[in-house]
């Protein structure tokens, strides 16, 4: 999951070297330039990264957890020392033998139709996202993440999405999300 959300960063950020493009998105004020795609949060890396080990974005009070739990799986040899227990760290995108995790479904659709709120009006957060798991995705699939402009009010966008097989004969999910626009010194100031 994660090298597949590199690629899609990695494809939009390729966007930079099209030509100014203008695209409808199924909403009058939704006609934009493709090279405003590309506004990623400087924070995102296009390599893949393991963040379930301990690393320096950790906090103490991570770490204090991690080598709390870590410690209870220990068990005692004959010998008296101790190895490592029972405990094994999975993939969390492959919760469900060799299907996506739905969690990590629901980050693509809340990015994806975030991303769309965000084009329309500026900086958002998610209000409500109602999610309906209808088919498993295979790992190593590709699939085709649609979303559209329901209908706004106010500071309210309401946006539809659906995940489908990339021929669109399989539908995996479908989905609502509500956004609001916010200011962004609300959040700068902790609110």
């Amino acid at each position: 999951m994660t090298r597949g959300l590199g690629g899609l960063f990695r494809g939009v950020q390729s966007l930079t070297s099209l030509p100014a493009t203008r695209a409808g998105l199924g909403h009058p004020s939704a006609c934009v330039s493709l090279r405003t795609m590309v506004a990623l949060p400087s924070f995102l890396s296009f390599e893949p990264r393991d963040f379930s080990l301990p690393n320096s974005s950790w906090s103490s009070e991570m770490l204090r957890l991690y080598e709390q739990y870590s410690i209870q799986c220990e068990v005692e040899t004959e010998g008296g020392e101790n190895r490592g227990g029972q405990w094994q760290r999975l993939p969390s995108y492959n919760r469900s033998l060799n299907h996506v995790h739905g969690g990590a479904t629901a980050t693509m659709i809340d990015t994806v139709t975030g991303s769309l709120a965000a084009l329309l009006s500026g900086p958002v957060m998610t209000a409500n996202l109602n999610i309906n798991y209808r088919s498993a995705i295979p790992l190593g699939s590709t699939v085709l993440i649609e979303t559209s402009l329901d209908s706004e009010e106010g500071r309210k966008k309401f946006i539809s999405c659906k995940v489908t097989s990339t021929d669109g004969s399989k539908l995996h999910t479908e989905a609502t999300a509500l956004f609001l626009s916010i200011n962004i010194s609300h959040l700068l100031q902790g609110g």
